[in-house]
Parts: C-alpha cells; sequence; structure tokens
C-alpha cells in the first residue's frame, strides 16, 4: 500500500471512535524503517476537526532514542511531548517485582528458594521481561518434576531454555 492510503485508514478508523480519545502504542519502534517512522509522522499532522485526538507511545529499547535524534526524523520527535527512560531493576527491586506478579496471580507465598531467586535475579539483570520469562520457565521446569519449590536447578533448567539469558549469569 501507499503510505497516505495507510494514513487515510488509520485516520478513517480513529474518526470512528467518537468522542473516545485513542492511544497508539508502538512496541519495538527501534526496529521502525525509515519509512515507517515517516509514516508515524504523518498520523500527527494531519488533524481536522472532526478528526478526535490520540496520544502516541512509542515503545523501545535503548536505541531508539539516539535513533529518533537523527535529523531524518527531527520533524517526528519535535511532536513528541516527553521521554521516560526505564532503567535496569536492582536486585532489592527484582525481588519485589517477582513478589508481585506472584500476588497479581494469586500466589502469595513465594516458591523460590533464595539460590533460586539469586540465580534468577542475577541471569535476568534487572530486565521485567527477562525475569517474566524466565520465571516462568522455572515454574513450568518445577511444576513437569512435580516439586513444590523452585530451586536454583529449576531456574538453571530455564536458562538452557533460555540460552540468550544465560551468558549474563556468569
Amino acid at each position: 500500500m501507499r503510505r497516505s492510503d495507510n494514513v487515510t485508514n488509520i485516520h478513517s478508523a480513529l474518526s470512528q471512535l467518537g468522542s473516545r480519545w485513542p492511544l497508539l502504542v508502538l512496541e519495538e519502534a527501534q526496529n521502525f524503517s525509515a519509512s515507517a517512522l515517516e509514516e508515524v509522522r504523518l498520523l500527527t499532522c494531519a488533524r481536522s476537526d472532526t478528526r478526535p485526538p490520540f496520544s502516541l507511545l512509542l515503545i523501545g529499547e535503548d536505541s531508539l532514542l539516539p535513533r529518533l535524534q537523527m535529523g531524518i526524523n527531527h520533524a517526528l520527535i519535535s511532536r513528541l511531548g516527553f521521554a521516560l527512560a526505564l532503567t535496569r531493576l536492582e536486585p532489592a527491586q527484582s525481588r519485589e517485582y517477582v513478589a508481585g506478579r506472584l500476588r497479581a496471580v494469586g500466589v502469595h507465598s513465594n516458591p523460590f528458594e533464595d539460590q533460586g531467586l539469586e540465580l534468577l535475579i542475577q541471569a535476568a539483570s534487572g530486565l521485567p521481561r527477562a525475569i517474566n520469562h524466565l520465571a516462568q520457565r522455572s515454574i513450568e521446569v518445577a511444576a513437569t518434576a512435580a516439586t513444590p519449590t523452585i530451586g536454583a536447578t529449576h531456574v538453571q533448567a530455564a536458562l538452557d531454555r533460555l540460552p540468550w539469558l544465560g551468558s549474563s549469569a556468569a
């Protein structure tokens, strides 16, 4: 499709939302091509009184901001209201994150043994997404072994299933 057709179709869909305020969430934005970022910029332009406003949330890794700051993206970055950089969780924050995620799914006592939790936190390097994946695989390994607690051996087996995380556990 042509870029102008994409923008027209999206604006048409937005205009059907009535008084609702849409939020456009674009994840992994660091991987967007220059033409995709230009389409995002075009979405922020052609507004009229008949089209509802929308909020734009670009989510990406550390390389996103430097990429947006390149001259070719000046028009897009000038339309953004703020930037928020999330840092890696400290070990204590990671422990609380795991406990909070467990509580959120109805598990009120921590099934992780101390050594298992420490390995998980070290391997995940403070990244919530990595914590989620590694904890889920660890829980699956422990469940398969029919053990009520999750130890370092379960986390290590989970790391074997997620080898890209294992390099940070050394």
